[in-house]
């Protein structure tokens, strides 16, 4: 990322500041958002929706119905899944299969 873009994300009576580049993915939880980095999952009061209209379009991909991968982190791509660096499987769309390869292509080409 050019410049880093930091995020504030409340939930839980607790307030934490992550950089883009520490989100693995993120998954709806009820109308709520799961935000997975390395170590941890925090869970953010904001909606998926809302949460992924504050994302780069170019570096976060919906891979499934309301699971966003940060591309930096995938590893490998499978028929129905997307293993990230950390050894998560990210479950993704048979559909979404060759978006998922171009969008990640195009984010290698563009770093």
């Amino acid at each position: 990322y050019a410049s880093p873009k930091r995020i504030t994300i409340q939930g839980g009576g607790q307030v934490t500041v992550l950089d883009l580049r520490e989100i693995y993915y993120l998954e709806t939880d009820g109308r709520k958002t799961l935000v997975h980095t390395e170590k941890d999952s925090l869970l953010s009061d904001l909606s998926i929706g809302a949460f992924s209209a504050e994302l780069p379009e170019k570096f976060f991909f919906e891979v499934y119905k309301a699971v966003f991968v940060n591309l930096e982190h995938v590893s490998r791509i499978g028929d129905d899944e997307v293993l990230l660096e950390n050894g998560n499987r990210v479950p993704m769309s048979r559909r979404k299969r060759k978006l998922v390869v171009q969008a990640v292509m195009q984010y290698i080409g563009g770093r």
